[in-house]
């Protein structure tokens, strides 16, 4: 039987549930991850989905929404970390990326 639902000090991870980044230097990226598979009592199988533009603040910057089911690129298995006041998963070295709302804008810039 697959694993629907983790629990966690500061919240709980279920299937379909999506995770945002926000990084870079000079310009912010902006990425959405979709909780694919659980495994064990803290890991997570993401993949990264696509992002819709909701709001032009300018040529260069505005707010992304995630785009469930769009699935861009392979499958990661990243641990959950609870220290942080949402559910986290280090996608790589520079990118953090954290449970959130998928009605949520976020923010993106391709200043640089």
């Amino acid at each position: 039987m697959a694993i629907q639902s983790l629990q966690f000090r500061n919240g709980s991870v279920s299937l379909g549930d999506v995770f945002v980044s926000s990084w870079g230097y000079e310009q912010t990226n902006t990425c959405f991850y979709q909780v694919i598979a659980l495994r064990g009592k803290k890991t997570a199988v993401l993949r990264r989905i696509a992002a819709q533009q909701v709001k032009a603040d300018s040529a260069m910057s505005g707010e992304l929404k995630p785009v469930l089911n769009d699935f861009k690129g392979e499958p990661v298995t990243r641990r959950i970390c609870e220290n942080h006041e949402h559910p986290s998963v280090s996608i790589d070295e520079y990118e953090q990326a954290y449970k959130t709302d998928p009605n949520e804008s976020h923010f993106y810039s391709t200043w640089g």
